[in-house]
């Protein structure tokens, strides 16, 4: 629920335009199996580092903290030039980002 909640975050999104999703965390150990869906497309998860010049297109995650009932996530999206932070909290049961700082490099 986390990740849909940064996919479809109006400062974060509008920079994926018609791309299929791709993320990448080596601290998170994502299953790759998890099935996701952003605009109608499956999101593509990996653990692995990919060797590759279209490894820019992935949405890597940083660093994941969660403490309380907060999760910190640092992000970078080298296609865009995009680095950014955004913390969670949870509202009403639901995951919703609080705060963001979300810029181009």
């Amino acid at each position: 629920m986390i990740l849909i909640e940064i996919l479809n975050h109006k400062n974060l999104n509008q920079y994926f335009h018609n791309r299929q999703v791709k993320i990448y965390s080596e601290e998170l150990n994502i299953k790759p199996e998890i099935k996701l869906l952003y605009q109608n497309k499956p999101v593509i998860i990996t653990n692995e580092m990919v060797k590759s010049i279209s490894f820019k297109d992935y949405l890597k995650i940083k660093s994941f903290n969660i403490h309380n009932r907060k999760v910190t996530i640092t992000i970078s999206y080298e296609i865009e030039g995009v680095d950014g932070n955004l913390t969670l909290a949870k509202v009403n049961n639901k995951w919703k980002v609080v705060t963001d700082k979300i810029s181009e490099i």
